[in-house]
């Protein structure tokens, strides 16, 4: 066996071992956003989508989701968070929408609705307009089932 054919061996051995170990971390979205999260804390982005995979894979109670929500904000508000005015006003509305889905889910609706409010008045991205029309159906027509419609929304 000759020298380049060791050494090219050992170079596709250690490809796999590091490509295994990647499959490992993006099996799913938590561990991937986990693993940012670990890496990058201070990025807003990764914050809010860490709370996100959070409140979807695990426990609604679990107490990391909502100081997530928080730092989210304040990173998405600050002036020198090295992002263009519009990056950082859309990661702004997107950390007031996930925060009013946490809400609505825990019942504080008019919370909830505040908040999806202040997130459409930023931008009105369906993903936040559709968790305003959430909290708005679930506070005043007590919605449950999607095929019913609010009696105030009808003719």
């Amino acid at each position: 066996m000759t020298i380049r054919t060791l050494l090219l061996s050992t170079l596709v051995l250690l490809w796999v071992i590091v490509g295994h170990a990647r499959v490992l971390v993006w099996h799913d979205n938590l561990w991937l956003w986990h693993d940012a999260y670990e890496k990058g804390p201070t990025k807003a982005r990764i914050l809010l989508n860490y709370g996100r995979m959070l409140q979807d894979f695990r426990s609604l109670d679990d107490p990391r989701i909502l100081p997530l929500f928080h730092e989210g904000q304040r990173l998405a508000a600050r002036l020198d968070a090295g992002v263009s005015a519009a990056q950082q006003r859309d990661w702004y509305a997107l950390a007031l929408a996930n925060e009013a889905r946490y809400w609505r889910l825990h019942g504080d609706l008019a919370r909830a609705e505040d908040l999806a409010r202040r997130a459409v008045d930023l931008i009105p991205l369906p993903f936040v307009r559709a968790e305003f029309v959430r909290a708005y159906l679930v506070r005043h027509c007590q919605w449950k089932d999607p095929t019913w419609q609010c009696p105030s929304a009808q003719p």
